[in-house]
């Protein structure tokens, strides 16, 4: 009957469009489309970075100053430029170990998610040279976060005797994370102001509130971000800020946008002090 067609029509429909989403593995024709433009300019970058690769050895364009880190398929090392003396960290991967498509497909997504102000910028410097394959990135001198685990980086003051232990020194890592993850590395080495000038600079802002004596460190945090780290790295534990205090910031802009200026004036009101 007409009307018995026209009721089953829509039904096959939904499940053929059900059925070929499922062969999708879940992705809509508009998500697949963007993974492939992504991934044809992805091979797009590769080639002309294969094309574009600086042929020389390491050692005659920069001058290694430490190892940053080592690993199964490579290491990075801490250089400068021998002309600019610029510091720079360089990821060098063997070739018996790395593909020159392995090496090409590492480097250029760097370069794609280097653009994130929360990554690590790559530079599009590649290097191939008799035994390996190279390429440039900004330093980051303190590690990864694993470094965290270790006792004495950014470890907190010392807590008066009697005082509970767990929830200063939660806040206190918090804080520490939060930094790293808002700005790509340590607030200061070790909390001892004769012994660290990044410390020494934080307890001096800390103390006056002044947009003046905001450290360097901390340009480019937004007032939500500074009351935050303001109360969990407290030099006081028994001022220092729960962890849960982390709540009130949330859905509040924790990074300056770009060209906004600098807003310090009120960061003592935000933390309430």
């Amino acid at each position: 009957m007409p009307g018995k067609q026209s009721e089953e029509g829509p039904v096959e429909a939904g499940a053929s469009e059900d059925s070929e989403e499922e062969g999708l593995g879940g992705l809509t024709f508009k998500e697949l489309q963007q993974g492939q433009e992504a991934a044809r300019a992805l091979e797009d970058m590769m080639t002309l970075s294969a094309q574009t690769l600086v042929r020389a050895e390491v050692d005659e364009l920069y001058k290694e100053v430490r190892p940053l880190g080592q690993g199964r398929y490579g290491r990075v090392l801490l250089v400068t430029h021998r002309q600019k003396g610029t510091p720079l960290a360089l990821k060098q991967l063997p070739k018996p170990r790395t593909s020159l498509r392995g090496f090409l497909y590492e480097f250029c997504v760097g370069l794609s998610l280097g653009v994130h102000s929360a990554i690590v910028t790559a530079y599009g410097i590649g290097i191939e040279s008799a035994q390996s394959y190279s390429f440039l990135t900004e330093p980051v001198l303190h590690g990864d976060l694993m470094a965290f685990i270790q006792p004495k980086l950014c470890a907190p003051p010392p807590l008066p005797e009697g005082l509970p232990i767990q929830p200063a020194l939660d806040a206190w890592a918090l804080g520490v994370l939060v930094f790293c993850l808002l700005t790509g590395y340590f607030p200061w080495d070790q909390p001892l102001a004769e012994a660290d000038p990044f410390y020494e600079d934080f307890l001096i802002w800390q103390a006056s509130g002044q947009p003046q004596d905001r450290p360097q460190p901390w340009f480019g945090l937004a007032p939500a971000a500074d009351a935050l780290l303001w109360g969990l790295l407290d030099p006081h534990p028994r001022r220092r800020s729960a962890v849960s205090s982390i709540r009130e910031h949330l859905g509040r802009p924790w990074r300056q946008r770009e060209g906004e200026a600098e807003e310090v004036g009120a960061v003592k009101e935000e933390a309430g002090q």
